[in-house]
């Protein structure tokens, strides 16, 4: 109906009834701006406030994680090329020693920066919460290396009382965590619909092998996407639900709740994965209200999706 008439409501638009993260940072970097003007100052370092300290610290949480994907996607394209050229009868030969070689000067350099990122934090985090030093020491001394992915942040959410934590800084983290949860759902939606407006398209219009193969390479980007916001949003889950008893706020499960693999599908697929017979929608579309939003310029039709359809023609 929508394609037909562009008055009608846009199915691929959706609002966000709950906060965004990009929203809760400008919440709290006013409220810290009108702290400053009314004298109340509680920061340790001039570069660096409690807000920023555990706004970043969510952000390399996030590196980690895109830092082992990419290790995963890597290592699956080693072992695709290693057997290719085995079934070739060239496996050992000096170009794939060089590729080897390439391949994981690229890797360790990502490695380096991270972990110097992660360094770096370390410094503040440690002008704020003195006693998470000894932490990181107790959890690292058995192990004789940690990689670089691996390496725990110690942020409030995941202290869980072995230090003592400010009030401030759990109530900081869980505004952000919340809007990091909110914000994940939003996407997932959006790719979810966008997911099953592709596969509709592929079967209807989309013949031959070339076209096929694009076709699927544009779905597995979205479905990507898609296992990013879920990975999103369980992270922020079990933050909100381990600051939740401390902060003592509990109406927040009322809306937000545990994402199972069977939760994420979009509005046209039934609890078994069937469309046909009686269907139950997953509670993440139960949450938030789809509305039209004509205004919206950058997820119309014309300027978003013709990319796709490009790609699969």
């Amino acid at each position: 109906m929508w394609e037909a008439d562009p008055s009608k409501p846009n199915p691929f638009e959706i609002t966000v009834t709950g906060p965004t993260l990009a929203n809760v940072r400008r919440q709290l970097v006013e409220d810290e701006a009108k702290d400053l003007a009314e004298g109340r100052d509680s920061t340790l370092d001039s570069r660096v406030s409690l807000f920023v300290l555990i706004s970043e610290g969510i952000d390399l949480e996030a590196e980690q994680c895109v830092h082992f994907c990419l290790l995963f996607c890597a290592f699956s394209n080693v072992v695709a090329v290693w057997a290719f050229r085995r079934a070739i009868g060239v496996s050992g030969s000096k170009l794939w020693e060089h590729a080897k070689d390439r391949q994981h000067t690229k890797h360790q350099l990502r490695c380096n920066a991270l972990r110097r990122k992660i360094d770096h934090w370390f410094k503040y985090q440690a002008l704020y919460f003195p006693e998470v030093v000894k932490l990181r020491q107790t959890s690292t001394d058995h192990q004789s290396e940690v990689k670089v992915q691996d390496i725990p942040l110690w942020l409030p959410s995941q202290i869980k009382g072995k230090i003592p934590v400010t009030l401030e800084a759990q109530r900081t983290e869980w505004r952000l965590r919340n809007g990091q949860a909110y914000e994940a759902l939003d996407t997932l939606q959006f790719q979810l619909q966008l997911r099953a407006h592709l596969r509709t398209f592929k079967h209807r219009f989309v013949r031959g092998q070339g076209p096929n193969t694009r076709a699927r390479k544009s779905i597995s980007l979205v479905q990507e996407k898609i296992d990013i916001a879920a990975r999103d949003y369980r992270i922020s889950y079990e933050a909100l639900d381990a600051l939740g008893s401390i902060l003592f706020k509990y109406g927040w499960h009322n809306e937000l709740q545990p994402l199972l693999d069977e939760d994420i599908r979009d509005l046209s697929e039934g609890e078994d994965k069937k469309s046909d017979g009686k269907r139950t929608v997953s509670w993440i579309w139960r949450i938030k209200e789809i509305q039209n939003l004509e205004n919206d310029s950058h997820l119309n039709d014309r300027e978003f999706f013709c990319p796709f359809y490009d790609a699969f023609l």
